[in-house]
């Protein structure tokens, strides 16, 4: 079975995209499907850095990528782009796994997948009519490393974990170290980003500084997030790796997209979100940090049995795709 995946990947679009769209294609290949990519230069560059050996077609806009679609004749397609809708769904001639977060533009797909904590079918009864919805936190697409059972937080904070993702939005990741470090000097911190972050430089500086702060570049943030005992990053995709390892989470908001769901989670008590745009950010950043490092808030959050996630999303979602693709088989 034969499976296309385009996810936004020009400059600027976020890497979540990619990276749950790679997720999908690890576990579609692990249950025999052939997955490719269609993507941007930029996207292609990303696939590399993570280790995607499967294939990869570059392409540049819309009209190429429906053309290398065509050429490709998949059995079925995956679509994950904010600007993209149900003519560029429709016109692939095929079945559609649709991934979303926004509910805000007409779909014409097969599937729609859509993560966001606190979604209902009814968010996608008129712009996806007749689409299997699959929806909420168990079908997260999280990156390998996330599945089995989560730790229990420990009394102290002996390690902190800080990753924004591949989006290192003015120069986020350095800034939020910055200012946490002082205020835990006991504590270890671990820094992912990516190769080409802005705050790379900056960091390998303090790094040499400080004995208590390791720097990680385009690392697996898995077993990071699971040794940790506080995670600070961004929203999106990341809030559902931190949940299935078990980390309590201040969540920065970094883009207008990301604040819905981080709102919803927020007043489920499930993280603590402070927002970039915000004039006091650096002020509620620090008060938020020092609130988690309390035992009983950062026990609340694990303990808090709203938005569980098992890190099973990619496999569930695969398997969803390959029975659609088989039922319209055999029509």
């Amino acid at each position: 079975m034969k499976v296309a995946l385009t996810p936004a990947s020009s400059p600027g679009s976020g890497g979540g995209h990619l990276l749950r769209c790679l997720a999908l294609a690890r576990a579609l290949a692990a249950k025999g499907a052939a997955p490719d990519f269609i993507v941007s230069s930029t996207g292609a560059r990303v696939l590399e850095r993570f280790g995607w050996s499967g294939g990869v077609k570059e392409v540049h806009g819309e009209a190429d990528r429906l053309k290398a679609i065509d050429a490709l004749g998949p059995d079925a397609v995956v679509v994950d782009d904010y600007s993209l809708d149900a003519r560029f769904e429709g016109a692939t001639k095929r079945p559609v796994l649709a991934i979303d977060d926004l509910a805000d533009r007409p779909h014409a797909c097969t599937l729609l997948l859509d993560s966001a904590y606190g979604r209902t079918e009814e968010d996608y009864a008129r712009i996806a009519p007749g689409a299997r919805l699959l929806l909420g936190p168990a079908y997260a697409l999280l990156r390998e490393g996330f599945t089995g059972p989560a730790r229990r937080a420990r009394q102290r904070v002996g390690r902190v974990f800080i990753a924004f993702g591949l989006s290192d939005v003015e120069g986020i990741t350095a800034r939020a170290t910055r200012l946490l470090r002082p205020l835990l000097p006991d504590a270890h911190f671990d820094v992912a980003l990516s190769s080409d972050a802005p705050s790379l430089e900056p960091l390998r500086a303090m790094s040499e500084r400080s004995k208590g702060l390791t720097l990680h570049i385009d690392a697996d943030v898995a077993p990071l997030m699971r040794a940790a005992d506080l995670g600070v990053g961004a929203g999106g995709g990341m809030v559902w790796e931190r949940r299935a390892a078990g980390l309590p989470q201040l969540v920065v908001t970094l883009a207008d997209n990301q604040r819905p769901m981080a709102e919803r989670l927020e007043a489920a008590g499930v993280i603590l979100r402070v927002d970039l745009e915000d004039p006091a950010f650096e002020l509620r950043l620090a008060e938020a940090f020092g609130h988690l490092v309390s035992p009983a808030a950062r026990r609340a959050q694990v303990d808090n049995p709203d938005a569980r996630c098992d890190g099973g999303g990619a496999a569930r979602a695969a398997e969803a795709l390959m029975d659609a693709v088989s039922r319209t088989r055999a029509v």
